[in-house]
């Protein structure tokens, strides 16, 4: 529900022509489960040969290089990749560190990170319907009239089941999620086929009249949908969540939100990095925080709001 509450309020300061200012967090070092072992994002100085950046990223560490995820876009343009047999991986954290810092020093290279795993942040059901509008005072937002018309909210997420009768049965123009792709799976089909988290989400945002008697925050918009999870329980990459906010900002939404959590609350990290430079290009970005607690991983660890 945070990740609600954060887009109504994103909703609420465009409508009154204000801009959030959220200051950059600092966290704790890096959870080991959380990054991808031998897994790298680079960002490129400029556009050229990529495989001539992983040949030489090869020469420098031994091993195999195998390519990810090209990551081609207007604000970030980068590639990620795998490494695996390297001599200079070995040593745990410290083998990891070094290994960076040689790749680090490679031609063309503005900065490289490891790959996360971003996984889902939780959320609980709500007895009541109508509780969440009542408590982040939608309702009065509805009675004034405000319910999102004209505005493109991409959901990065799980993808989005369009066939549901609450979230207009159909995909594409003149549907209710009118755009998005499915990047986990390379196609143009961003239906949410196992997980359902997506479909939450889009739920909470623009749910229609139905049988429940209950609608969205703001029920008007149009939704666009990047599915970047696969099923099951594994999370995704840190790649992959930029390539969803880039592919939902260059298809024009005008708010870009996600439900999920990463070890870092440094605002140096390629997704902060990444998702930043599209708050600063004018598309406000919502990412929920604080879903799940453990109380010992530390405030600011489990996610973080990365716009700035």
């Amino acid at each position: 529900m945070v990740a609600a509450g954060i887009l109504v309020l994103t909703l609420l300061l465009r409508g009154l022509g204000f801009a959030a200012s959220v200051p950059p967090t600092q966290t704790l070092p890096l959870l080991d489960d959380s990054i991808v072992k031998g897994s790298y994002i680079a960002e490129l100085e400029s556009e050229g040969d990529i495989q001539g950046f992983l040949d030489r990223v090869h020469l420098k560490l031994g091993g195999s290089v195998s390519r990810r995820l090209d990551l081609d876009y207007f604000l970030f343009k980068g590639v990620s990749f795998q490494v695996e047999g390297s001599d200079q991986l070995v040593g745990g954290d410290n083998g990891d560190s070094i290994a960076r810092r040689m790749m680090a020093e490679l031609p063309r290279v503005k900065k490289l990170w490891p790959e996360l795993r971003p996984k889902q942040t939780g959320y609980n059901q709500q007895k009541d319907p109508y509780a969440p509008h009542v408590m982040t005072q939608i309702d009065k937002m509805h009675e004034r009239g405000f319910t999102g018309n004209g505005t493109r909210i991409g959901v990065v997420d799980t993808g989005i089941d369009y066939t549901h009768p609450a979230l207009g049965s159909c995909f594409g123009p003149g549907c209710l999620v009118s755009y998005g792709r499915d990047l986990y799976d390379g196609d143009d089909d961003p239906m949410d086929e196992c997980v359902g988290h997506g479909t939450h989400v889009a739920g909470i945002i623009a749910a229609q009249t139905n049988a429940l008697g209950f609608i969205g925050a703001a029920p008007d918009v149009t939704l666009g949908a990047c599915r970047i999870f696969p099923c099951g329980n594994d999370g995704t990459t840190s790649d992959m969540v930029i390539a969803g906010f880039n592919q939902a900002f260059e298809d024009g939404s005008d708010i870009i939100t996600a439900s999920l959590g990463l070890f870092s609350g440094w605002a140096e990290d390629a997704v902060a990095v990444a998702v930043s430079r599209i708050a600063e290009a004018g598309v406000p970005c919502t990412v929920a925080i604080g879903n799940q607690v453990g109380g010992t991983e530390g405030m600011f660890v489990k996610g973080r709001v990365v716009a700035r």
